[in-house]
């Protein structure tokens, strides 16, 4: 193991979920809620459920201009609110954690579909520790995932070569967003700043983004962390082709 910390902030208000439709409009309604199974489709899964044929069918045909139900995964969820008389009044397929697609019954009463996003809670972590025997083990133990090494480790990558120069009693500091939904942490988001100590040295990376939307990572002095050659393997990195030494520094304009 390694003597780590780790500092993150409070939960906040709870995650605002997506409910098919605001189930008080409807004080008369019944509210279904199932998920796919492998090799189940939507209209099946929505017969198991005993939904009728006439409504299936109006739910896939509403839905078919915005979603292609080839694309349908095991674990997908749904959930259908109808009226006393089994007419529709609105319906949600979540596709996958980040889309979901909607009917809601317009006042004319036709089924109305839409897509959107699910909304996330950025949350922003302070994460630290000393290396006993790699970076990679370091963040793991503190129950993070690998592409979180992986970020980290890529912002140095033009002056540290974390598989060869890294030391027992190596520090290293990130501040970084973390994405979560109803269902808990999706992804990680971007890292905001970073440290990695190793002797004598030591190397700080901060991450500002322009006005027109170009984010990259600098040191306390304005000057980027890219240089002309990398210093871990080439074969383990990807140079970025939007760099180039004719862009002015967003910070120094120069």
């Amino acid at each position: 193991g390694a003597d780590v910390i780790k500092i993150e902030p409070p939960t906040g208000d709870r995650l605002r979920s997506l409910p098919a439709a605001p189930v008080w409009l409807f004080p008369s309604s019944e509210i279904l809620s199932g998920s796919i199974k492998r090799g189940s489709s939507l209209a099946q899964a929505l017969s198991d459920h005993g939904v009728p044929s006439q409504s299936v069918h109006e739910i896939t045909r509403a839905l078919r201009g915005v979603f292609d139900f080839r694309r349908s995964r095991p674990g997908d969820l749904f959930s259908l609110v109808e009226s006393a008389d089994g007419e529709i009044l609105s319906f949600e397929y979540r596709y996958g954690r980040e889309t979901a697609y909607r009917i809601e019954r317009t006042d004319a009463g036709d089924l109305q579909a839409s897509q959107e996003e699910v909304p996330t809670e950025a949350r922003t972590v302070v994460l630290g520790g000393i290396i006993a025997s790699s970076l990679f083990d370091a963040i793991r133990d503190l129950d993070e995932g690998a592409e979180l090494v992986q970020r980290f480790s890529d912002i140095f990558v033009w002056d540290f070569d974390f598989s060869r120069e890294s030391r027992p009693g190596d520090e290293f500091r990130l501040i970084f967003e973390k994405r979560f939904d109803s269902q808990g942490f999706r992804e990680y988001g971007q890292v905001l700043a970073a440290s990695y100590r190793s002797g004598q040295r030591e190397l700080l990376a901060f991450y500002f983004e322009d006005e027109g939307g170009y984010g990259d990572y600098y040191t306390p002095e304005g000057s980027s962390v890219r240089r002309t050659f990398l210093r871990a393997p080439v074969k383990y990195r990807r140079i970025s082709s939007r760099f180039t030494k004719r862009r002015l520094h967003p910070i120094l304009k120069r």
